[in-house]
């Protein structure tokens, strides 16, 4: 399999193909290992951290693309003098 890199958008649908997965439930699909371990549902407490982190992810991807719009600006400006 594929190693991550941050940014690569193919990680998980190679990821999901390569366990036998259907490529759009990778999102909320339990991987093979974990059914058969006998994983159930998740715990409130598990759930509200993954809530959490979900919103963190939100707020730095607001953060980044912030960053990434005034980057392009900063360059168009320094290109355009």
């Amino acid at each position: 399999m594929k190693t991550p890199v941050p940014g690569d958008a193919d990680v998980l649908p190679q990821a999901a193909r390569e366990t036998g997965l259907h490529q759009g439930t990778h999102g909320e699909a339990m991987w093979p290992d974990q059914r058969a371990a006998g994983d159930g549902p998740l715990s409130e407490d598990l759930r509200d951290e993954i809530n959490d982190l979900r919103k963190q992810i939100v707020d730095l991807a607001m953060e980044r693309d912030l960053l990434m719009r005034s980057a392009a600006l900063w360059a168009r400006e320094a290109m355009g003098r």
